[in-house]
């Protein structure tokens, strides 16, 4: 296959901020987002600015949610109630793979409170208090309200807070010893010789997304065998076309960037990963070429679509994560 010269010429990843500063003397006062439920949905919003002011005298503004745009991502923290439908910034969230709050998750009354890490390439995060329903809206608002009572200075380091019956979430899968990570990465790499490729990468995008739901590090672990089997797959030069790359490489890409928030990886493994992703996407670049700004003539067909959304999506995690290096082979 061919060789990928930008991989090696990465600069160091920045650092992920697994913080979410609440304003103080100097960091701006937080806004608050609340969704559409008529007084219900401000009456939250106000529950929650009271308690950072009482705890913290830090003055949150709180405002309904489609009043907020791109640059206060860039200026302040903003914390987001409701879920997709009720909360447009949310539904953005959700456009870009970041968030999955909607009526199956967390589902019934649960709630979810977790950052979602710097959407707009700032190195500021977002606080999501999310629910499917408004009782699981209210509950989520009152634990996030307990929480920040608990806290010695205005800043959240808590991980993903989650009360959920979805399977994906109460269903936590049994840890995996060394022999048996070891195991499945063989497992996984005889399956793709064996013309089982989308199969695969599609174990490893949910593997992603699920430990995104629930926090278990038992997937990060499942991700990190499954893609060592890729990797094998993709250094042996075998046709990755047959199994679909352009269909499956844009939300690849964005597995990887919901997954590698975890702190379970190192600096070296996080180049690792992402080399494989420059790898891929040079392959692509074999059938479909190289992208500077829009093709022309413009993609016609679905396979042409996908290409185009990979270049997309990468070209958006360099830029967040590397600094804007170039997303395509030349």
């Amino acid at each position: 296959m061919p060789e990928a010269p930008l991989a090696a010429d990465l600069p160091p990843a920045r650092a992920i901020i697994r913080v979410v500063a609440l304003g103080g003397e100097r960091e701006p006062s937080p806004l608050i987002g609340y969704p559409i439920l008529g007084s219900a949905g401000k009456q939250l919003g106000d529950d929650i600015a009271r308690t950072l002011n009482e705890r913290f005298g830090v003055k949150a503004a709180v405002v309904p949610a489609d009043q907020i745009d791109l640059e206060d991502y860039t200026q302040r923290t903003v914390i987001l109630l409701g879920h997709i439908v009720n909360n447009r910034e949310m539904l953005w969230l959700y456009s870009l793979g970041l968030c999955y709050v909607d009526a199956a998750y967390p589902g019934k009354d649960g709630f979810v409170v977790r950052q979602t890490h710097d959407p707009v390439g700032t190195g500021r995060n977002v606080l999501i208090v999310g629910a499917s329903s408004s009782v699981g809206l209210e509950r989520g608002v009152r634990r996030f309200i307990a929480e920040l009572r608990g806290l010695k200075e205005p800043v959240w380091r808590k991980p993903p807070l989650v009360d959920s019956a979805v399977s994906a979430v109460a269903d936590q899968p049994l840890p995996m010893n060394g022999d048996e990570l070891v195991q499945l990465t063989k497992e996984s790499l005889h399956q793709m010789r064996g013309g089982k490729l989308r199969h695969e990468a599609y174990k490893i995008i949910n593997a992603a997304r699920l430990w995104h739901l629930g926090g278990h590090e038992s997937h990060v672990r499942r991700y990190d065998a499954l893609t060592r089997a890729h990797r094998s797959f993709t250094d042996s030069g075998a046709d990755q076309f047959y199994g679909s790359l352009e269909f499956w490489l844009p939300e690849y890409i964005q597995a990887w960037d919901l997954i590698e928030e975890s702190d379970y990886w190192s600096d070296a493994q996080r180049q690792e990963k992402t080399r494989l992703i420059l790898d891929l996407a040079a392959l692509l670049a074999t059938r479909y070429g190289r992208f500077v700004g829009t093709p022309k003539p413009r993609p016609r067909w679905n396979h042409e679509t996908h290409a185009a959304m990979a270049y997309h999506w990468l070209s958006k995690y360099l830029e967040k994560r590397y600094g804007g290096a170039d997303p395509a082979p030349h």
